[in-house]
């Protein structure tokens, strides 16, 4: 069981970190952060940009989390 869980670890840090890497170039590549929109320049949460950040911040914790299994590996 220990070997899965690392397994399925790895995976979610890799999903974690690919959803927080594309969200911020997107933010970072919108209106919301460009030069162009000098008037309104509205920030992460009200670009709605919050939602994509917290789900991957909380899939790579998990999956950290799962990779270091330190609990499951002493029982077994």
């Amino acid at each position: 069981m220990a070997k899965i869980t690392k397994v399925i670890g790895a995976i979610l840090s890799f999903i974690g970190s690919i959803i927080i890497l594309y969200t911020f170039f997107v933010y970072l590549n919108s209106s919301a952060h460009l030069n162009y929109n000098v008037a309104k320049q509205p920030s992460i949460i009200e670009a709605d940009f919050a939602y994509p950040f917290i789900v991957g911040f909380i899939a790579l914790i998990f999956g950290i989390l799962f990779v270091n299994d330190k609990v499951l590996g002493e029982k077994h």
